[in-house]
């Protein structure tokens, strides 16, 4: 299990696992996460303001977690 914690505007990443056997994030920039979900750029940064795709601010820089968006479109699957 992973846990992140903000403390005193920094990001810490918390891991219940050795350092050796936890699973390493993969990070995508807005860029990248638009790709790999095939929509635009714009549509994903709208979605943002409107929290329902997941993300992480590092400073003023917007990241993406891979897994964290295969759960999201997962969870979009309509009936």
């Amino acid at each position: 299990m992973i846990t992140l914690r903000l403390r005193r505007s920094r990001l810490t990443l918390i891991s219940t696992l050795p350092a050796d056997t936890a699973p390493a994030m993969e990070w995508l920039t807005r860029r990248e996460a638009a790709e790999y979900l095939r929509v635009s750029t714009r549509w994903l940064a709208s979605a943002d303001g409107r929290a329902t795709v997941p993300y992480f601010k590092f400073g003023n820089q917007v990241r993406y977690s891979k897994t964290e968006l295969d759960k999201w479109a997962r969870a979009q699957r309509a009936s």
